[in-house]
């Protein structure tokens, strides 16, 4: 009878293990927002490299068909070029690098319309420039930011820009000086100071101008190339780090398991153990 109770015991146990190993798993991917047309997506999602960049649609064509999934010649959009989507996420197949677009993108034309969510190949996409474009062909000029944001202090929103001499604002925000963060800096030509703000403030994936903050008037001087280019992932990547989230729900189960062998240990020892 005994062994029955304690048999009943692990049983629950391991009916706990397994509801935790369960639960796990979905709250790890609580971060990542999966709409219509993903069937494909959510069954290949470790193996999607995240982007979260904007494109120009760019095909000989006239307009890139976007499909349900790259195995699939279901048409679900087609988007005329010149038109401005976002794609989330990158998969090879077949040796071709295609890329997600989620449903809600930017439509240059028709702000209010929506695409379906879908997949292209990328070499029908041209990357436009951004924060992560100025990074790559900018970097050697980055260096770790060591002074003091007394410039802040005055209680005045600081304009942040979509990367030095763009002369395009990004944004307007108050900043505490107190939990200012810049990831790295950047001198321009004219020896004023930059700051990309990296995760962790408010207006994440910007650049301040350190050294005039408050000025909306920066006129460019880094305006953006005049022809596109072609993403190239060897060389963009993501700049906030690889994804994890696989790996996290790896361990995460295998903590489980080994858990669940300590409980089979514990609550069911062996007939002669108990015996003697």
């Amino acid at each position: 009878m005994r062994a029955n109770s304690k048999l009943k015991r692990c049983l629950a146990a391991l009916l706990l293990a397994v509801v935790f190993a369960a639960a796990l798993a979905p709250a790890a991917f609580a971060d990542t927002i999966i709409d219509g047309n993903a069937d494909f997506l959510t069954r290949h999602q470790a193996d999607c490299a995240y982007l979260n960049r904007n494109f120009y649609v760019d095909s000989a064509s006239g307009s890139v068909s976007f499909t349900s999934a790259p195995d699939s010649s279901e048409l679900v959009a087609a988007i005329p070029n010149g038109e401005i989507v976002n794609i989330e996420f990158t998969y090879v197949y077949n040796g071709v690098l295609w890329g997600y677009k989620p449903l809600i993108c930017q439509n240059i034309r028709t702000p209010l319309d929506e695409w379906p969510a879908g997949w292209a190949p990328m070499s029908e996409l041209l990357v436009t420039y951004d924060y992560i474009y100025f990074a790559e062909t900018h970097q050697n000029d980055f260096y770790a930011y060591t002074g003091s944001f007394d410039r802040l202090q005055d209680g005045r929103g600081v304009v942040t820009w979509t990367w030095p001499g763009s002369g395009i604002v990004y944004g307007y925000t108050d900043i505490s000086p107190d939990d200012f963060h810049v990831a790295y800096a950047y001198k321009d030509a004219l020896g004023r100071e930059w700051g990309f703000l990296g995760n962790g403030n408010i207006n994440s994936d910007a650049w301040l101008c350190i050294s005039d903050p408050f000025d909306t008037n920066i006129a460019a001087f880094n305006p953006p190339p005049p022809k596109p280019q072609l993403f190239e992932p060897a060389s963009a990547g993501n700049p906030q780090g690889n994804d994890y989230t696989p790996l996290i729900v790896t361990i995460l189960v295998l903590v489980v398991v080994v858990g669940t062998a300590v409980l089979i240990r514990v609550f069911w020892k062996p007939k002669e153990e108990n015996e003697s």
